[in-house]
């Protein structure tokens, strides 16, 4: 059987959509299908083939019956940032949104759901998903 992931790229494909990093976040965040999500983004407000701003989807995950916890702006103990590489074990357990500059992903029980796993960006910031 296929991945999240491999499962939602089939059906960006099909749908011949780029730019939907918020859209494989919010499905895999919420455990749902990534053309779900894609309907509720569309429904929220996103363009086909172009990102969001977080109101976005803070309105899709609504529309799902999720809320989104306040945000958090993690830093190391020496100060800086989480990467992608490093988050996980800040947030060990629980479904999570982390938004670096241009870019969001999933982090569920601690582990990165996406498919630019070791980017070195910067998280600025993080917000859980709860039913």
């Amino acid at each position: 059987p296929m991945t999240p992931i491999e499962h939602a790229i089939m059906t960006r494909m099909e749908l011949n959509e780029s730019n939907d990093c918020s859209v494989l976040a919010v499905a895999l965040a919420c455990r749902i299908d990534y053309h779900l999500s894609h309907v509720a983004l569309k429904m929220a407000g996103r363009k086909n083939r172009q990102g969001v701003f977080p109101e976005h989807i803070k309105k899709a995950t609504e529309h799902l019956g999720f809320t989104l916890g306040p945000v958090i702006r993690p830093k190391q103990a020496n100060g800086s940032k989480y990467t992608p590489r490093t988050i996980g074990q800040q947030f060990p357990a629980g479904r999570y949104l982390a938004f670096s500059r241009g870019h969001v992903f999933a982090l569920v029980d601690g582990e990165v759901r996406d498919w630019h796993k070791g980017r070195r960006y910067h998280i600025i910031k993080v917000q859980e998903v709860k039913e």
